[in-house]
């Protein structure tokens, strides 16, 4: 009898926390929301002027240094990859793109809890009115010693070290050995000009890896952003080759 009344006792609190939980969790959300769309900003401001700087440079006898497109975002690239403000300004979206999505997923976590206690409230009220005593206690001993589903297993810390910062050479096409499968959060995703697709991923409560994929695989990654997939594939130095995925929520 004691146990059911800590059970119920810990549910009562719960309920009386969440809401201000989830308040607090929905402002911090918004501020974290607005601080990336001022770091976007930012960065969109400073592509902008380097744009305009190269746009406008001429080669000393009046015409464009750099007269084709090519030849403009080449540069344009090129000098972005040395702006040191340019490179803080996109770490800034990167960290702020993870935190809004952590907020994302706690916000959804402390929404399902209250509506998973308030259920079972409901549920144990109705049984006692019914005269099912023995069935309202046991629903409380079966909540109370229900558990987290399990933790997909952690990557291998090669693979949770931080971001890779560039794309390693990946294997060739033909049979796989040695794959591995998880289950990743899929944070940013972008693709190179050789057309491969490389996706920022979550791998767990503070761990990351890039998934690089070709082809058909890579369809799959394109419009995953911010949805959890399953990834089978092969370790590489800088993260993971995948050669099957499939979109999970």
């Amino acid at each position: 009898m004691a146990e059911i009344r800590e059970i119920l006792t810990e549910v009562c609190a719960r309920l009386g926390q969440l809401p201000d939980a989830a308040a607090n969790l929905l402002d911090r959300r918004k501020a974290a929301g607005d601080a990336l769309h001022r770091a976007l900003d930012a960065v969109k401001e400073i592509e902008a002027r380097v744009a305009g700087q190269v746009a406008q440079e001429t080669d000393g006898n009046g015409g464009r240094k750099y007269p084709n497109e090519q030849a403009r975002q080449a540069e344009i690239a090129r000098r972005l990859a040395a702006n040191r403000e340019y490179q803080a300004a996109k770490a800034e979206v990167e960290r702020l793109r993870a935190e809004v999505n952590a907020l994302d997923v706690e916000i959804e976590r402390v929404g399902r809890r209250h509506r998973s206690d308030a259920n079972l409230v409901y549920l144990v009220a109705s049984l006692f009115q019914a005269g099912r005593a023995d069935l309202a206690e046991a629903a409380l001993v079966a909540y109370g010693q229900a558990k987290p589903e399990p933790q997909e297993a952690p990557l291998p810390p090669e693979l949770t070290a931080g971001d890779p910062g560039g794309e390693p050479a990946l294997p060739h096409d033909g049979p796989q050995v040695g794959l591995i499968t998880c289950r990743l959060k899929v944070l940013e995703v972008r693709e190179n000009d050789r057309g491969t697709v490389r996706a920022w991923c979550k791998t767990g409560f503070n761990g990351h890896t890039a998934v690089f994929a070709k082809g058909q695989v890579a369809e799959v990654l394109r419009g995953a952003a911010g949805r959890i997939v399953e990834v089978e594939g092969k370790r590489l130095d800088k993260g993971i080759y995948a050669v099957k995925v499939r979109a999970v929520s």
